[in-house]
């Protein structure tokens, strides 16, 4: 397992379980035949369009920025807690955790130093915030960034920074859900 983004902690019930989506061939762009680069690997971020049975990775090869996810544009199927099994000419699967409305997950900063004491953290929590995929798609991974805007879909939550040392507590708004 990957886990860029994981659970904070079990659920009260145990997990939610999964669902399994469809993923089209070359879902990620990245690469061809044996260099093919599968769209997701667990603990990765899963977008939708609404009324779509196929999902997409938060970041592709053909993304560009880092604005995602954004509130009412991107929604969010879950976090895969599998890799996905499509080919550059085959659509294939992936199991997908679906986001809980109460759930907090951990994710590791862009910036360390940002947020490596308890005072710097606590400035920053209720703060929404992005998503970046660092280093490129192909050996990636998925970080925060470390700015506000209204429209960002990520909320830091409070954390102590000595139990999770260089982690973030994050919680997703309400907008980003697919079941909407």
């Amino acid at each position: 397992m990957v886990g860029d983004i994981i659970c904070l902690k079990d659920k009260q019930f145990g997990n939610v379980g999964s669902k399994k989506y469809n993923v089209a061939a070359n879902a990620s762009n990245y690469g061809t035949g044996t260099s093919y680069v599968p769209a997701f690997r667990s603990g990765e971020p899963v977008i939708t369009d609404l009324g779509t049975p196929i999902v997409l990775p938060l970041y592709r090869a053909t993304t560009s920025g880092n604005s995602k996810p954004v509130v009412a544009t991107d929604y969010l199927a879950g976090i895969a807690c599998s890799k996905s099994t499509e080919t550059d000419t085959a659509a294939g699967t992936v199991e997908v955790e679906p986001i809980e409305s109460n759930a907090v997950y951990l994710i590791d900063p862009k910036t360390a130093a940002t947020w490596d004491t308890q005072t710097e953290y606590d400035a920053l929590v209720g703060q929404r915030m992005l998503i970046e995929l660092s280093s490129g798609y192909s050996g990636g991974k998925y970080c925060l960034l470390a700015s506000d805007g209204a429209t960002y879909g990520c909320v830091v939550q409070p954390l102590d920074v000595l139990k999770h040392p260089g982690k973030i507590a994050i919680s997703f708004r309400w907008g980003l859900s697919n079941v909407a």
